[in-house]
């Protein structure tokens, strides 16, 4: 399990690349539009806050990923 300063021990590209992944699992289940909408919009899973925050914090990335996992196998979510 990640450390909660996973951040300053990742290297960039790492985490550009997970965040890149990210957008590419929301564009399998919404249009780009919605990508959108979903990255700037809260979201009742996420303590009503905004997918683009909480990917900032410390273990937010990981909580992100895993709704959006939620979101491509079907998952109420």
């Amino acid at each position: 399990m990640p450390s909660p300063d996973r951040f300053s021990a990742a290297q960039p590209h790492e985490i550009a690349g997970r965040v890149a992944d990210v957008i590419v699992g929301l564009g399998e289940v919404y249009l780009r539009e919605g990508v959108h909408i979903w990255l700037t919009s809260r979201h009742r899973l996420l303590d009503n806050r905004v997918p683009l925050d909480v990917i900032r914090e410390p273990g937010g990335l990981e909580r992100v990923e895993a709704l959006v996992e939620q979101l491509q196998t079907g998952a109420f979510v």
